[in-house]
C-alpha cells in the first residue's frame, strides 16, 4: 500500500514538472518540407479518398500522397489549387485561378484532369481564386469573391453577390446539412430551393465578422470561426460568443480553419501560433506550434484523417501528427481520487498495472483528474 501511494505521488510530480499543458511531452510529429514532395510550399486544403491516399491543394498543383510516394498534377493553365473537394461521384473537384474543374481516373487509373471552365457564360471566365469547394445536395459549389458557381448534371449556375461590382463573397462552407454563405452586404445566408436566402442580416452580426471557417459542434449549433475577431456559436438563428477557459488563448489572432476530432472536441489553426485543441464547452486544452515541434506556426489548412491523424498544410511544408489514443482509467489506491492515463500508439493489449507499470512503452503521456 505504501510503496502504491508513493507511487503516485511521483507520478503525479511527474507530470506536473514536465509540463504546464495539459499533455506531458510531445506526440510524433513527422514534418516534409517541400524538396521531400517536391511541389509549392504552401497547401491550402487537404483531403482524403476512400482508399486512405491524402489529397493537397497546392501552389503548384494536386498534390497527393499514399504513404510512400508523392505526386504532383499540375494544371494546365499552371496556377495554384486553392481548394479541393470530393464529390459524390468521387471526383477530385479542384479550384485554382480562373480555373474549375476534377480529377478522376482514367482506364488505367491514372488521375487526369477535366475543366469544366467552358461551362460557364462567357462573361463569368473571369474570377481570380476559387476560395471554398463544397459537396451539396448532389452539386458541387465553388466559391470566389465576385462569383459563386452551382455544378449539377453537367451545367453551371452563377451567383453574384450583393451590389454588383462593390460587393463579394466573402465565405462558403457546410454545418451538417446546411450550406451556408456570407455576402459581404447582407450578411448570412443559406442555400434553400435552389437559391440563397437570408438567413441573419448583415446588422445582427458582430463587428468584423468575416468568417474563415465553420465546424458542426453538435445536434443544434455550429462554431464559427472568424479571421480576427474570435469564435462564435451560431445556434437557433443566433450568434454568440464562444466563450474560452483554459489556457491563454488571444482569441482576436488571426484564425485559420477548424476541424472536429471527436464529439467532445475541435482543432483550431492559427496564421501565427500553430493550432489549439479546444473542447465543445470552450476549454482550451493545448496549443501545438514551432515550440511543439511544428515547421512553424503559420497553419493555412487542417484536416483529421480517417486514422484519427492530424494533417497541417503550413505556410511552408506539410506536418502529420499522430493523435489516435488508447485511454485507461484507474482508481488510486485510496479511492479517493480517479485518474486517466492517456497513450498515444500504445498497444491494445496495454493493461495499467501499479506494481508492474507499463507506461515506460508510452511515446506520450497525459494525466487527466476526473
Amino acid at each position: 500500500m505504501i510503496f502504491r501511494s508513493l507511487f503516485s505521488l511521483y507520478l503525479l510530480l511527474f507530470c506536473f514538472f514536465a509540463s504546464a499543458q495539459t499533455y506531458i511531452g510531445q506526440r510524433e510529429i513527422v514534418s516534409y518540407e517541400k524538396q521531400q514532395y517536391n511541389a509549392g510550399a504552401q497547401n491550402w486544403a487537404i483531403r482524403q479518398d476512400t482508399q486512405g491516399r491524402i489529397y493537397f491543394a497546392n501552389n503548384e498543383g494536386l498534390l497527393s500522397f499514399d504513404g510512400i510516394y508523392w505526386k504532383l498534377y499540375p494544371l494546365a493553365n499552371r496556377t495554384i489549387v486553392r481548394s479541393l473537394e470530393f464529390g459524390t461521384d468521387n471526383r477530385i473537384y479542384i479550384g485554382g485561378q480562373d480555373e474549375i474543374g476534377y480529377f478522376a481516373p482514367d482506364n488505367t487509373g491514372k488521375l487526369t484532369y477535366t475543366s469544366l471552365k467552358d461551362l460557364l457564360p462567357e462573361a463569368d471566365r473571369a474570377f481570380a481564386d476559387i476560395w471554398d469547394i463544397t459537396s451539396y445536395a448532389g452539386s458541387i459549389f465553388f466559391r470566389s469573391n465576385n462569383k459563386m458557381f452551382r455544378y449539377a448534371d453537367n451545367k453551371m449556375m452563377v451567383f453574384k453577390p450583393h451590389g454588383s461590382g462593390s460587393g463579394a463573397w466573402l465565405f462558403m462552407g457546410l454545418n451538417k446539412d446546411q450550406l451556408i454563405a456570407q455576402d459581404q452586404q447582407l450578411g448570412l445566408l443559406e442555400f434553400k430551393n435552389g437559391n440563397w436566402t437570408p438567413l441573419i442580416g448583415k446588422d445582427l452580426l458582430p463587428p468584423g465578422f468575416d468568417i474563415t471557417d465553420i465546424t458542426h459542434l453538435n445536434k443544434d449549433s455550429c462554431l464559427i470561426v472568424t479571421q480576427d475577431n474570435g469564435m462564435y456559436v451560431l445556434a437557433n438563428g443566433k450568434i454568440e460568443p464562444f466563450q474560452l477557459s483554459g489556457i491563454e488563448m488571444d482569441p482576436h489572432q488571426i484564425l485559420s480553419k477548424s476541424v472536429k476530432i471527436d464529439e467532445d472536441n475541435f482543432i483550431v489553426g492559427t496564421y501565427n501560433n500553430g493550432f489549439y485543441l479546444i473542447s465543445n464547452t470552450g476549454v482550451v486544452i493545448e496549443n501545438f506550434s514551432g515550440k511543439e515541434g511544428l515547421q512553424n506556426s503559420n497553419v493555412r489548412s487542417l484536416f483529421y484523417d480517417n486514422n484519427h491523424n492530424i494533417w497541417l498544410g503550413l505556410d511552408s511544408g506539410i506536418d502529420f501528427i499522430a493523435y489516435k489514443q488508447f485511454d485507461q482509467a484507474y482508481q488510486s489506491p485510496d479511492h479517493e481520487q480517479r485518474w486517466r492515463i492517456c497513450c498515444s500508439n500504445v498497444p491494445q493489449q496495454f493493461i495499467f498495472r501499479f506494481i508492474k507499470p507499463a507506461f515506460t512503452s508510452c511515446r506520450y503521456l497525459r494525466i487527466l483528474k476526473t
